[in-house]
């Protein structure tokens, strides 16, 4: 298992000290961009993020399992990053269940499978990012049970939309695109 943790605003370039004892056990990695910062865990090197940079500072990062134009990750990395446009992405060439983040011409943008298996959430304010509810959980600190979504998950074993357990934490909808850049924060859905 490998996850990120992304902080803008008042959480931006944050060390994030609470997971420092919560989570450590686990491998982490530093990335910064211009304006941004990147924390990447993983549970053992078998989990690690395929990263690929390319040498004009562009970036792609693949957590989880993916396959993009027959291709899997850390091999089809290079070509995803070059051929992916936010405005036109389709999630048409890619399988399986991950999340990528791609920096490229000088923007963040964070995305999740197609059907949504891979999720991120984020805090009320819209400062915190990860696809790991449990790290978000911890870095928002306490918080009280969301009870429409504990009755979802008792009597059907999911939560449905965007809502989870926790009020103040939610995921993004299916086949949303993330961008941070210019010192925005924006959420594209787009057809899958």
């Amino acid at each position: 298992m490998s996850f990120f943790i992304l902080g803008t605003g008042p959480h931006q370039n944050s060390g994030w000290e609470p997971l420092a004892t919560a989570f450590s056990g686990l491998d982490r990695t530093d990335l910064s961009f211009p304006s941004l910062q990147i924390s990447l865990f993983a549970t053992s090197a078998t989990s690690q993020p395929a990263v690929y940079q390319a040498p004009n500072g562009d970036a792609i990062i693949a957590l989880g399992s993916l396959l993009f134009s027959g291709m899997a990750a850390p091999e089809a990395l290079p070509a995803l990053l070059e051929q992916f446009e936010p405005g036109h992405f389709s999630w048409r060439d890619l399988l399986g269940t991950h999340v990528v983040l791609v920096y490229k011409g000088g923007c963040l943008h964070i995305l999740g499978d197609g059907l949504g298996a891979s999720k991120i959430y984020r805090n009320a304010e819209g400062s915190l990012w990860s696809n790991s509810f449990l790290a978000l959980l911890e870095l928002a600190g306490p918080q009280h049970l969301d009870l429409q979504a504990c009755y979802e998950y008792v009597t059907s074993g999911a939560v449905f939309g965007q809502r989870t357990l926790a009020e103040g934490i939610n995921s993004l909808p299916a086949n949303s695109i993330l961008t941070v850049g210019g010192g925005q924060v924006s959420v594209d859905q787009r057809p899958s």
